[in-house]
C-alpha cells in the first residue's frame, strides 16, 4: 500500500480515476471521485501507468454515496454507483469533453446539451447474462469469472421477476447446464419477457420439452428462442416470428407510432431515452425543408419511421434481415411510404453514388466499430446535413475527423445518458456542409 494519499484529478474513459504519484507516474483506479484523497494499493505496473485499487478514502467527496447494488465493486457492469446520480451527469460529460478536446475537432464541447435519464435504475429493457454450471450472472470486474446474481437493479422489474422465476423453475434447471448465454428482453406492450438462450450443443427433444414446460407454467415469459453459440436459430417456442412491441410519439402532434422489433434484433436498452433521441433528431431536422433522407444502419426504422411521418422521403438501409423485415412491417402498420433496403452500409453507399443519387440529409447510427472508410462516399451524396449517433466515443471522434475533412462542420452535440450508473453515453452530433 502507498501510504501517502493521492488526489484524484479527474475520471477518464472506463470511469477510472486518474492521479499522479510524486514521481510523476500516472495511476488509474476504480471507485473514486474527482478531488478525493485516496490511499492506494498498486495491483499492476505498466510502462506508462499503474493500475491500482483504493485502500482508504482519506477525504471523501460530498458526492459519494452508498452504492444501491450489493454486487457493485465485484460486478463488471456498473462503474459509477458510488456517485450521486446528479453528479454522475457532471463527470460523464467531463469525460466526453476531455476526449473531445484532445481530438482537435472544432466545437465548444462544454456547450453540448446533456439529457439526463429520468429513471436511474430499473430502465434496461434487455440484459445479457453469462451462464456457467447452471447459474446466470455477469463477469466480475477485470475478470472472466462469473458473478452469479439474483437480480440486476438496472433491469426493468419484469425482467427481475423472470430471473426469480427461473431460479425456481424445473424447466430452466433441466437445460441450464447446456446454456452458455441468456438474454432477457422485456416487451413494453404487456410487461411480458422473451428469453434467448445460446446452447453449447445442439438441443435434444428432451430440452425442447423442458422449455415448453417452462413456457407453459411461467407467468410472464411469452417466448423462448434457442440458438447455437454462433447465433443460428435451432427453434423458437411458439414457432414462427416473434415480435416485441413499443410506441414512439411525435413531439407536439399527439401522434403515436406503433413499432415492432423482431426478436433478437437491435433496440436501445433505455426506452425513455430512445424517445428523447427521436425528439432531438426531429427538433434538428423539423425546421429544415422536406427532402430526401438516407438512414444508414436503420434497424427496424427507429429514426426512419418518425422522419417519414413528418413528410421526409426516407430510404433506410441495414444488413440484418430481421431488422429490414420489422422496418417494412412498421412502414405498413403506420401507413407510410418510406423504402427499406437490405444492404451493408458501405456497399449501399457505393451503389447510390454509382447511380448518381443525391440526399439532403443522412443519418448514421453505426455499431461500436463506427463507419470507417465511408466519409468520402457520404460527401459524394452531397447532403447538407449529417446526424451521427454513436455509443462509442473513440470511433465517433475518428469518424468525425474524416467527415469534417470532407467539408462539414459540427454545429451541435447532444449527449444522452442511455446507460445510467455506467461511464457510457450516447452522443448525437449535427454536422452541416460548410
Amino acid at each position: 500500500m502507498n501510504h501517502e494519499p493521492l488526489v484524484i484529478e479527474k475520471l477518464v474513459v472506463g470511469g477510472l480515476g486518474l492521479a499522479h504519484r510524486a514521481d510523476g507516474m500516472v495511476v488509474l483506479l476504480p471507485g473514486v471521485i474527482p478531488a478525493e484523497k485516496v490511499r492506494i494499493r498498486t495491483v499492476k505496473k505498466k510502462t506508462s501507468f499503474h493500475q491500482a485499487e483504493p485502500d482508504e478514502i482519506v477525504e471523501a467527496s460530498p458526492h459519494r454515496r452508498q452504492p444501491p447494488c450489493p454486487y457493485f465493486g465485484r460486478c463488471g457492469g456498473c462503474h459509477l454507483q458510488h456517485i450521486a446520480a446528479s453528479y454522475q451527469d457532471v463527470v460523464k460529460k467531463d469525460i466526453f469533453c476531455d476526449q473531445f478536446r484532445r481530438s482537435g475537432l472544432l466545437f465548444a464541447c462544454e456547450q453540448s446539451r446533456y439529457l439526463a435519464a429520468p429513471q436511474p435504475l430499473g430502465y434496461r429493457q434487455r440484459i445479457r447474462l453469462h451462464v456457467r454450471e447452471g447459474r446466470f450472472g455477469f463477469f466480475g470486474r477485470r475478470s472472466h469469472e462469473l458473478l452469479a446474481i439474483d437480480a440486476c437493479l438496472l433491469a426493468r422489474p419484469e425482467i427481475n421477476a423472470v430471473l426469480a422465476e427461473l431460479n425456481k423453475a424445473s424447466g430452466w434447471r433441466d437445460v441450464a447446464e447446456q446454456v452458455n448465454e441468456l438474454e432477457v428482453h422485456a416487451d413494453p406492450a404487456d410487461s411480458s419477457c422473451l428469453l434467448i438462450m445460446r446452447f453449447r450443443r445442439k438441443p435434444r427433444p428432451a430440452d425442447r420439452k423442458s422449455l415448453q414446460g417452462l413456457l407453459d407454467h411461467a407467468n410472464n415469459i411469452k417466448a423462448v428462442i434457442v440458438r447455437s453459440d454462433e447465433g443460428a436459430v435451432y427453434f423458437s417456442l411458439p414457432e414462427g416470428p416473434i415480435y416485441l412491441h413499443y410506441q414512439l410519439s411525435l413531439a407536439g402532434t399527439g401522434q403515436l407510432l406503433d413499432m415492432v422489433l423482431e426478436a433478437g434484433g437491435f433496440c436501445q436498452v433505455n426506452a425513455a431515452q430512445n424517445q428523447a433521441m427521436v425528439d432531438q433528431l426531429l427538433a434538428w431536422l423539423a425546421p429544415l425543408p422536406r427532402g430526401r433522407v438516407l438512414d444508414l444502419f436503420c434497424g427496424m426504422g427507429n429514426f426512419s419511421i418518425p422522419l417519414a411521418a413528418t413528410g421526409m422521403q426516407v430510404i433506410g438501409m441495414d444488413q440484418q434481415r430481421a431488422a429490414i423485415r420489422a422496418a417494412r412491417r412498421n412502414r405498413q402498420d403506420n401507413g407510410l411510404a418510406c423504402e427499406f433496403r437490405r444492404s451493408a452500409a458501405l456497399q449501399g453507399l457505393e451503389e447510390l453514388v454509382a447511380a448518381g443519387e443525391r440526399f439532403d440529409y443522412v443519418i448514421l447510427d453505426p455499431p461500436r466499430s463506427g463507419f470507417k472508410g465511408g466519409s468520402a462516399l457520404l460527401a459524394a451524396l452531397r447532403p447538407t446535413t449529417i446526424v451521427y449517433v454513436s455509443c462509442d466515443q473513440a470511433t465517433l471522434l475518428r469518424d468525425l475527423q474524416t467527415i469534417c475533412g470532407q467539408g462539414y462542420r459540427i454545429t451541435a452535440i447532444t449527449l444522452v445518458d442511455q446507460f445510467c450508473q455506467t461511464c457510457h453515453l450516447e452522443a448525437m452530433v449535427l454536422l452541416t456542409a460548410s
